[in-house]
């Protein structure tokens, strides 16, 4: 059986943008190529769950943990960045000189750039093992791969997901939706287009109010740790403004996201006879 040639070239695009990626952020130091590195690793480690689902997860330990913390290495200096252009944007900067966010980010850059030629090994030996180990995937093992996939999180499309459990709501609809990109005409069809776009939308609202929430976290742990030390009447009046200003932020986008979660289930509703169709046909064959 011929191997899957559109799950080979997913796999070989991920490590490309992950190396521009790198190449851009030491020439730039911007937040994109940040970005894009942390999606690409996201998308090969659902590569890697489907190449474990036939394979067994023994062989793929050590490069899910060497991606682990290439992710949280490049993810925290993400969010100082962010939390940092935040400021700037609501005109809060004697906030950010008062935590030393600069310092921080520095820190996070140095212990970033240390990392550069073991990411590129990590990297290069990676790209080496899942490309070798995709040329004995088959598209029908992708979609019998993709199938359960979605039969298993098929909950998170009709029942209701409480606040505390968007996000791993929105890192399961992620999964589906990278795992789709590498389907053929019958995966296509079990989630419509019009339906990926509808979740692909969910879910950037769940990141949102997600990010917002977490960075009001941060601002609140570092009011703890520098109340005391130098900050001025001004200072601790942004604060508190700032505080405010994502409180108002969180509020408005958990609205969009409540609102969105109700319509899911109409929206999504037509996949659960698709989906039966598909896993009836996969029995048939077995």
């Amino acid at each position: 059986m011929h191997h899957s040639s559109l799950f080979y070239s997913y796999i070989e695009a991920c490590f490309k943008k992950i190396q521009s990626g790198l190449d851009d952020y030491f020439t730039s130091g911007s937040v994109e190529p940040l970005f894009k590195i942390r999606v690409s690793i996201k998308k090969l480690r659902v590569c890697i769950s489907c190449l474990e689902y036939f394979n067994g997860k023994k062989d793929y330990r050590d490069m899910r943990s060497q991606f682990k913390t290439i992710f949280k290495s490049g993810g925290c200096l993400r969010e100082l960045k962010l939390y940092n252009e935040w400021f700037n944007h609501n005109k809060l900067t004697s906030v950010a000189t008062g935590i030393e966010l600069g310092n921080l980010i520095m820190k996070s850059e140095i212990g970033f750039s240390k990392m550069k030629s073991k990411v590129q090994q990590v990297m290069k030996a990676a790209e080496k093992r899942l490309l070798k180990d995709a040329r004995h995937i088959s598209q029908e093992k992708l979609f019998i791969f993709y199938t359960n996939l979605v039969q298993e999180h098929l909950n998170l499309f009709f029942n209701k997901v409480e606040k505390s459990d968007w996000h791993k709501q929105r890192k399961k609809i992620k999964r589906i939706l990278y795992a789709r990109h590498w389907q053929e005409g019958r995966g296509l069809a079990i989630i419509s287009r019009r339906q990926a776009i509808f979740l692909d939308r969910f879910q950037h609202e769940i990141g949102d109010w997600h990010d917002t929430v977490a960075m009001g976290c941060w601002i609140a742990e570092q009011m703890q740790i520098h109340n005391d030390k130098n900050l001025d009447l001004r200072q601790k009046m942004q604060w508190r403004k700032g505080l405010k200003i994502i409180e108002s932020d969180s509020k408005r986008l958990s609205g969009k996201v409540a609102a969105t979660q109700k319509s899911c289930s109409r929206v999504m509703k037509p996949i659960c006879p698709r989906l039966a169709v598909a896993q009836r046909v996969l029995s048939e064959k077995k």
